[in-house]
C-alpha cells in the first residue's frame, strides 16, 4: 500500500537523534544516486521521493538534504516517547486532507532553502505549530520569511529586543528585518522645555530598532537549542 506523506512523517518521528544524513554519508550532496535511496531508511523522505519523482540533480539533492535536516531537527526536539505520542495525537486530530496539505507545503518550502540552518529553523516552527504556539497562517508566513533571510539576519534578530544605532550606520540587515515586519524603527526623542511645558523633538541622528510582536514570536520559536532545552526542563 502506498504511504501518504503523513504516514511517512509519523513513521519518521522516532525521537531518535541518530544523524539521518550519516546514513548516506557524503552521498547526500555529491555522489547521490537512485541506488542510495534505500539506504536513507526515512519513510517521509521515501514518500516525498515517490510522490514527486525527485531525481539526482544538484537542486534535488539539496532538497533531499533539507528534508533530512528538517526530520532530524524534529526528532532532536522530541525528548521521549510520551512527547512523540503527544505530537502524533495532536496531528491525528486534523483531517487527512489537511495533514497532507500542510506537509506538502513543508515539502515545497524546503525546496527553496539553500542554507542548512533554514530547514532546522522550519522544524522549530513546525514544533511550535503542533504545540499551538503559532497558527498555521503564522507558520506559513514565517517559513516564507526564512527563505528571505540573508547571512547575519538571524543574528541581528537575536541580538536584543531593542537595537540603538546611528542613522549613518544602519545596516542592510536592519532594513530588511523592518521590511519583513520583524522590527520597527523608532526615532529617539529629545525632551525640550518651553513656556507651554515639554515637547518631544525627534533626534535624527539615532534610531531604536525594536522587535514587533510578530518578530518576538518568531524568535521564541527559533531561539538557540539550549534555551529550548532549559524550557523543557522547567
Amino acid at each position: 500500500m502506498k504511504k501518504t506523506l503523513f504516514d511517512g512523517f509519523i513513521l519518521s518521528i522516532t525521537g531518535d537523534e541518530t544523524d539521518h544524513l550519516a546514513q548516506i554519508g557524503d552521498a547526500a550532496l555529491s555522489i547521490f544516486t537512485n541506488e542510495c535511496l534505500p539506504q536513507l531508511n526515512i519513510p517521509f523522505i521515501s514518500a516525498v521521493i515517490s510522490a514527486y519523482k525527485i531525481g539526482t540533480t544538484i537542486v534535488e539533492r539539496n532538497h533531499i538534504r533539507n528534508l533530512c535536516l528538517f526530520i532530524e531537527k524534529i526528532n532532536k526536539r522530541i525528548t521521549d516517547e510520551s512527547e512523540r505520542d503527544e505530537y502524533i495525537s495532536k496531528l491525528n486530530c486534523m483531517s487527512e486532507a489537511d495533514r497532507n496539505k500542510e506537509l506538502e507545503f513543508v515539502v515545497l518550502i524546503t525546496s527553496k532553502y539553500i542554507s542548512e540552518d533554514k530547514p532546522k529553523m522550519l522544524a522549530d516552527l513546525y514544533i511550535a505549530y503542533i504545540n499551538q504556539a503559532i497558527t498555521w497562517k503564522e507558520f506559513a508566513s514565517y517559513s516564507e520569511i526564512l527563505d528571505r533571510f540573508l547571512p547575519g539576519d538571524v543574528e541581528t534578530l537575536l541580538s536584543g529586543d531593542q537595537i540603538c544605532v546611528s542613522d549613518q550606520i544602519v545596516s542592510d540587515s536592519l532594513l530588511r528585518l523592518v521590511a519583513m515586519g520583524l522590527l520597527v524603527a523608532q526615532s529617539k526623542d529629545v525632551v525640550a522645555e518651553n513656556t507651554l511645558g515639554h515637547i518631544h523633538i525627534p533626534a535624527n541622528s539615532e534610531k531604536d530598532y525594536v522587535l514587533t510582536d510578530f518578530g518576538r514570536k518568531l524568535i521564541n520559536c527559533i531561539k538557540p537549542e539550549h534555551e529550548h532545552a532549559a524550557e523543557t526542563q522547567e
